[in-house]
């Protein structure tokens, strides 16, 4: 059963307010998202920290040049 990282998913919510940080049983990390593919983010914590860092990242800067 995959198990929700509250902090990553917060985080997440900043761009998509309905998804959710799973945990996989082999430890993978994953946004889940309705009407949406699974998008993965790494087998550890700090991988799937990163990749969120650069998703937050990249949607400031989408913004900015708007």
């Amino acid at each position: 059963m995959d198990r929700i990282d509250g902090y990553l998913s917060r985080r997440v919510q900043n761009i998509w307010p309905e998804a959710l940080v799973l945990i996989s049983e082999t430890g993978e990390y994953i946004v889940r998202r309705p009407d949406a593919e699974d998008l993965g983010l790494g087998d550890s914590f700090s991988r799937a920290q990163q990749a969120v860092d650069a998703m937050l990242a990249a949607e400031r800067a989408k913004k900015q040049s708007a």
